[in-house]
């Protein structure tokens, strides 16, 4: 059986053209998340499948994985209200190096640079449900970094 993996990078409102395909508006996150309730979706851990695939065991019919990818603070203010009030977890895959400040990555592309979610945000939100997993330190292009860069990235980004 698959399991679909809905992955978000942002969710607020971007005018700016390039972004917008990064961005999920709040209110259409909302209706998301509704419509996954209304229509019998069971939201599971990406730690639950795992788990799941590793036992043999089939996941749930309708299941689903919610995650994001980089650790924008709009995912605290935005995303982590709607899925603690649906009781739905999620996995946020956090740029461990750069929590609290800018994404500077993005910037450095020509894109807005978007504040990441902070220590606190993130414990908070890892206390009510939501995984917190690593995405580097840096959100270095890991294809083009030497073994060394890549281990570095990604054994310390882990550790963090």
């Amino acid at each position: 059986m698959r399991v679909p993996i809905l992955m978000y990078h942002m969710v607020c409102k971007s005018s700016h053209p390039e972004e917008r395909r990064y961005a999920c508006t709040p209110a259409v996150f909302r209706r998301q998340m509704a419509y996954l309730r209304r229509t019998g979706y069971r939201v599971i851990s990406l730690a639950e499948l795992a788990k799941r695939l590793r036992d043999g065991k089939e996941p749930a019919d309708r299941s689903v994985v919610v995650t994001f990818d980089d650790g924008f603070r709009d995912n605290y203010l935005n995303a982590f209200p709607v899925l603690r009030a649906y009781g739905f977890p999620a996995t946020i895959f956090v740029v461990s190096g750069l929590m609290g400040q800018p994404s500077e990555w993005m910037a450095r592309r020509g894109y807005p640079a978007r504040e990441l979610a902070t220590g606190d945000e993130l414990r908070q939100m890892a206390e009510n449900g939501i995984e917190i997993g690593s995405h580097t330190i840096s959100h270095a292009a890991l294809d083009a970094a030497d073994p060394e860069e890549i281990a570095r990235e990604v054994c310390v980004s882990k550790d963090e």
